[in-house]
């Protein structure tokens, strides 16, 4: 009913009754007042309902366009490099145009410090031999690498490694992550950790504190950070912002992380 229809009908009702007409009184006027001012904002209501979810409709859209292409376009398949010392499994990504992005991931990862040591260093990739209960065992030192994260945005790729290495003269094995992250088009490594160059060391601290679970976990995050993010830390993009990894003592995992708000 159109909003001219409902007030003349409120009007002819507040002023006939019991089929006799009565003369408009401030009562009735109030009434007819207070119906009209019901009827505009019922009215305002629907189109204010009507464009919010025209505009949601819109965002959603949006959002929808340029999500799914960027994870949708850019497929991959995993490489295995083994040999009797190293276990190293990583991402190889489809398509003509991918081959500097696949230089990139492979040259990062093989160009790490921490692989690039263990292929160098003879004796980690010498073997011995122990006697025990009257029987020779051959050992060997190790390394073993898997990419646990592979974050894909519009314009570049993020991949967490993470792994153990054993070194048959250390006292224990060490956990190590490595980061790559990787221009889609070009190739061209970045690093996130630069976009943190002149963060503030309390924000720093803050996000460390509020993300780390257990005191101990949070004080080793806090000491190694008190200059800002140590050397040997690395980082990665994540959709909320950029994980830092944080070098600490063994005992503590070899490392912990937290993600930096953008």
């Amino acid at each position: 009913m159109r909003r001219d229809a409902v007030v003349k009908y409120i009007v002819k009702r507040s002023l006939v009754m019991n089929g006799k007409t009565k003369k408009p009184t401030k009562s009735n006027m109030r009434s007819v007042a207070q119906a009209r001012s019901e009827v505009n904002i019922r009215r305002s209501a629907a189109r204010f309902s009507a464009s919010a979810f025209r505009r949601l409709s819109v965002m959603l859209l949006a959002l929808v366009c340029v999500i799914l292409p960027s994870c949708g376009e850019l497929k991959y398949s995993d490489k295995t490099y083994t040999d009797e010392n190293m276990d190293i499994t990583y991402p190889s990504f489809e398509g003509d145009d991918c081959a500097a992005l696949n230089e990139t991931v492979r040259a990062a990862l093989f160009d790490s410090d921490e692989v690039r040591n263990f292929l160098e260093n003879e004796e980690h990739t010498a073997e011995r031999t122990f006697v025990f209960d009257g029987e020779s065992c051959v050992a060997r030192s190790s390394l073993k690498l898997s990419y646990e994260t592979l974050y894909i945005n519009d314009g570049y790729v993020s991949i967490v490694f993470k792994g153990y290495l054993n070194i048959l003269s250390a006292a224990h094995p060490s956990n190590i992550v490595i980061t790559v992250n990787a221009d889609i088009k070009t190739g061209e490594t970045i690093d996130p950790l630069r976009e943190l160059d002149g963060t503030d060391i309390d924000t720093l601290k803050l996000a460390a504190s509020e993300q780390l679970g257990e005191d101990y976990y949070i004080n080793a995050a806090l000491a190694a950070m008190e200059k800002g993010i140590p050397s040997g830390s690395c980082g990665v993009y994540v959709p909320d912002g950029i994980r830092v990894y944080v070098p600490v003592c063994h005992a503590l995992g070899d490392y912990v992380s937290f993600v930096v708000k953008r």
